[in-house]
C-alpha cells in the first residue's frame, strides 16, 4: 500500500455536504477493529482495494497500531516468507463480500497456512457486514475454526468535495450479466447509512430496474426504522436521483474531451491520483479539489485547459521576473498565495499537457474519434471499426466501439454478427468468447442481434463529448425541473427500465452530491466485462 503522504487530499468541507466527519468516522472505526487484534500484523487487501484505503487512512498511521506488512489477494507464497522471516503470527484480511474476494481470500488463509512452520491467527474484517457467503466458504474449505469474521461498516470512500464511492467496479456486470442482486441490498444499506448520518432524503427518484428495486429497498428500510429513523432535511440532503448505469450507455463509451476526462483516457485516474513513471520509479499524483490547477482546468476543454495552463506560467514568471521589486507589500502577498497554491503544481500539469498532446496526436486516437463521432451523427460505422481491429487496435477499445454501435443503432445487424463474432475472436484470442457472452447477456443493446433505434438526445454541453449531451444528464435536469418527470414521460419511456418516485418530505432546492458505485469511463466499463489482463 502506497502512502498518501504527498499525495494532497481534498479537505472534505467544501462541498454540499461536510464528508470529512464521514471519513474521520470510517477511519477511526478501522483502526479500532484493528486496535482488537493484539500484536504486530499483516494487512491484506483485495488488489483494487489499496487507492480507495489510501485515501481513508495513510499507510504511517496503519503502522502506528501494528500494520507490518502489507500484502494483496493472490499468490500468498511471498507474505508467507516474509511472515516467517518477521515472525509475525497475526494475518488481517480486509475485503468486501464478493464472492471472488472472499473466494480469493479462502485461498490464501490455505496457502499461508500450508506455508509457514509457525501457527497463525486470521481475521476477515468484511465490509460491509458479515454474510452468509463467507462463513459458509470457509467452513466449506475447513478453515471456519482458523479465521475470525469481524464486521467492517465501511461503505462511502470520498473521492472529492462532491463525490463519494463504494469502489464496487463490478456491480455493473454482476447484475446485468451475471443476475447477482445482492450489490443492491448493499447499495440501498450505504444509501440509508448516509441518510442516518446526514438526514432522510426529502424525495427519491429513480429510473431503471436496479434503481427502482434500490428505491424500494430504502422505503421498506425506512418504514421498519420507524420513529428511530432520521428525519428528513435533519442535515441538508433534499433530493435523490438512483440511476442504472444501462440507462445511459452511450454517455462512458464516449471519449470526454475535457482535461480530466481525456486525462482518465490516455493515463487512468483511479480514486483522484494518476500514476507516473520517473526516473525514481512510479510516483502517485493526487488529481482532486486541493489542486488549484486542477480545479481551474478540469472541466475545461482539453485545448483550453493548455491555454490556461500556458497563461498562468507565463503570468507567474512576468511577476516574478519584472514585477517582483517595484510591487507593494499587498501584491507581494499576493503572488506568495499564488506561488503556493498555483506555481508549485504547474509543472506537473505542464507535463500533463504534453503528454496529453503525444497521446493525441497519435493515429489511433484520431480514428476512434472519427468513428465515434459518426455514430453520434447516427452513421453506420460498423465498417470503420472492422478496419480497426483489422489494423491492430486493442480488443478493448474496438467492443467500446462495438457497444456504443448498439446503444446508438439497437444492436449490430444479425446477418454480420457471426461474421464479427469470428473474426473477433481469431484476433485477440478465443479467451474473449466469454467477454462476449457477458456482454449480450448484459444489458439493453451491449452487442445485442436484435435490430432497433436507441434513444436521442439534444446535444448543447458542446464541448464535453464533443457535441453529444449526456443522456443522464438530460435525466437529472428534468428530474429538477418545475414539472419534474411529468413533463418527459414519453422519453423515459423509451429509456431501459421502469420509473418511480418515493416521496419523504417537502422539495427545495440543493447542491449536487454525486454518490457511485464506482467511477467509470468507456475504458473501465468494458474491462470491467473482459479476463484480466485481457
Amino acid at each position: 500500500m502506497t502512502s498518501a503522504a504527498g499525495k494532497a487530499l481534498p479537505s472534505l468541507d467544501k462541498g454540499p455536504l461536510s464528508l470529512r466527519e464521514l471519513r474521520d468516522g470510517d477511519r477511526l472505526a478501522l483502526l479500532d477493529l484493528l486496535d482488537t487484534i493484539r500484536g504486530r500484523k499483516a494487512l491484506v487487501l483485495e488488489a483494487d482495494f489499496a487507492a480507495p484505503l489510501s485515501l481513508l487512512v495513510e499507510a504511517s498511521t496503519l503502522r502506528e497500531h501494528g500494520v507490518e506488512l502489507f500484502g494483496v489477494l493472490g499468490d500468498g507464497s511471498a507474505l508467507a516468507s516474509q511472515l516467517e522471516d518477521r515472525e509475525i503470527r497475526q494475518v488481517v484480511y480486509l475485503l468486501h463480500t464478493r464472492l471472488e474476494s472472499v473466494h480469493a481470500a479462502v485461498a490464501h488463509v490455505a496457502q499461508c497456512r500450508r506455508l509457514c512452520s509457525s501457527p497463525l491467527e486470521f481475521a476477515w474484517l468484511v465490509m460491509p457486514r458479515v454474510v452468509s457467503l463467507a462463513p459458509r466458504m470457509l467452513e466449506r474449505a475447513g478453515l471456519l475454526a482458523d479465521v475470525t469474521l469481524l464486521p467492517t461498516p465501511l461503505s462511502w470512500i470520498p473521492l472529492d468535495e462532491d463525490l463519494i464511492s463504494l469502489e464496487l467496479p463490478d456491480v455493473f456486470r454482476e447484475w446485468t450479466a451475471d443476475g447477482d442482486p445482492s450489490s443492491l441490498h448493499e447499495l440501498a444499506s450505504a444509501l440509508s447509512s448516509l441518510q442516518q448520518r446526514f438526514g432522510a432524503v426529502a424525495r427519491i427518484k429513480a429510473k431503471g430496474t436496479a434503481a427502482v428495486e434500490v428505491a424500494g429497498l430504502l422505503g421498506r428500510m425506512r418504514r421498519e426504522q420507524g420513529s428511530e429513523g432520521p428525519a428528513v432535511g435533519q442535515s441538508g440532503i433534499d433530493g435523490m436521483i438512483l440511476m442504472d448505469r444501462s440507462v445511459d450507455i452511450v454517455s462512458p463509451a464516449c471519449t470526454q474531451l475535457t482535461y480530466e476526462g481525456l486525462l482518465e483516457e490516455t493515463m487512468g485516474i483511479r480514486c483522484g491520483q494518476v500514476v507516473l513513471e520517473s526516473e525514481g520509479g512510479r510516483k502517485v499524483h493526487g488529481l482532486n479539489s486541493s489542486d488549484a490547477v486542477f480545479v481551474e482546468t478540469r472541466d475545461k476543454f482539453y485545448m483550453d485547459a493548455r491555454r490556461w495552463i500556458n497563461e498562468t506560467l507565463r503570468t507567474i514568471q512576468q511577476f516574478r521576473d519584472q514585477g517582483i521589486h517595484s510591487a507593494d507589500i499587498s501584491a507581494l502577498r499576493g503572488f506568495v498565495s499564488e506561488l503556493r497554491d498555483k506555481f508549485v503544481r504547474i509543472p506537473l500539469h505542464t507535463s500533463l499537457i504534453e503528454q496529453l498532446a503525444a497521446s493525441l496526436a497519435s493515429p489511433g486516437f484520431a480514428a476512434r474519434q472519427k468513428v465515434e463521432a459518426g455514430l453520434l451523427d447516427g452513421g453506420d460505422e460498423l465498417p470503420a471499426i472492422l478496419d480497426l481491429m483489422y489494423t491492430g487496435e486493442g480488443a478493448a477499445a474496438v467492443l467500446r466501439l462495438l457497444c456504443l454501435y448498439c446503444a446508438v443503432h439497437g444492436g449490430i445487424p444479425r446477418k454480420a454478427y457471426d461474421g464479427l463474432r469470428r473474426d473477433f475472436l481469431n484476433t485477440y484470442g478465443h479467451e474473449h468468447l466469454l467477454t462476449l457472452a457477458a456482454l449480450q447477456r448484459a444489458a439493453f443493446g451491449l452487442l445485442a442481434q436484435e435490430e432497433g433505434a436507441g434513444a436521442d438526445a439534444t446535444p448543447d454541453i458542446h464541448f464535453t463529448y464533443a457535441g453529444y449531451a449526456p443522456l443522464s444528464v438530460r435525466v437529472v435536469q428534468a428530474a429538477l425541473s418545475g414539472s419534474g418527470w411529468g413533463g418527459v414521460e414519453a422519453a423515459l419511456g423509451a429509456l431501459p427500465g421502469p420509473t418511480a418516485e418515493l416521496a419523504q418530505g417537502r422539495r427545495v432546492p440543493c447542491d449536487f452530491l454525486v454518490a457511485t458505485t464506482g467511477v467509470v469511463s468507456g475504458r473501465s466499463l468494458v474491462q470491467e466485462f473482459m479476463p484480466p489482463g485481457g
